[in-house]
């Protein structure tokens, strides 16, 4: 407990540059962070959170999908596969093959969980390291050639996603649930 705040800052700090870092990574399809400026809520995180402090947990998509997904989750050496937040390790999880595999791809859509979705809760090693270990386990991810060109969803319809095209009909029906739990569940107002 003594040691807390001194953690969290650690934990936001490696949050918001990996989610920067990721953001113009070439085989990563959208970044879902409140503390990137192009964030639908980052004027309202930015006036509530402490300043620069807007949490330790981001989700990404991988493109290709669920089997592009799933290699990184197998390809991460430094992070571990798990599905708990808030401890000193960083630690992944891929929602669609683990949390929610008992559900149906509309069910798991629907829920707000995208075949290409990938948890992250940032841990405290040293944001050089977890860059590291992002970009090597993204190049074992071998995207197929007919989606690599086209473009996956954007969550949370964020202007910084990577996007040229085309989108599945799945992907289209993901992207219009989450504008509309965004618009009914948690509206950001202008600011």
């Amino acid at each position: 407990l003594e040691t807390l705040s001194l953690r969290f800052q650690r934990h936001c700090e490696n949050t918001l540059a990996l989610a920067r870092h990721l953001e113009h990574h070439h085989k990563v399809a959208w970044v879902n962070y409140a503390g990137l400026p192009g964030h639908s809520c980052h004027h309202i995180a930015k006036k509530y959170y402490r300043e620069g402090l807007f949490g330790s947990v981001l989700t990404f998509g991988v493109k290709g999908g669920r089997d592009c997904g799933q290699k990184f989750i197998e390809s991460v050496k430094l992070a571990s596969h798990l599905a708990n937040v808030g401890v000193a390790k960083t630690l992944v999880i891929h929602p669609a093959s683990t949390t929610h595999e008992q559900l149906t791809e509309q069910e798991q859509v629907a829920s707000g969980v995208s075949p290409d979705m990938i948890r992250v809760a940032v841990g405290i090693e040293h944001i050089k390291d977890i860059i590291h270990d992002f970009d090597q386990a993204l190049d074992q991810v071998e995207i197929p050639a007919e989606t690599f060109h086209q473009a996956t969803h954007s969550a949370l319809s964020l202007p910084h996603h990577h996007s040229d095209g085309g989108q599945s009909h799945l992907e289209h029906e993901a992207e219009q649930i989450r504008r509309k739990s965004i618009e009914t569940v948690r509206p950001c107002p202008p600011p």
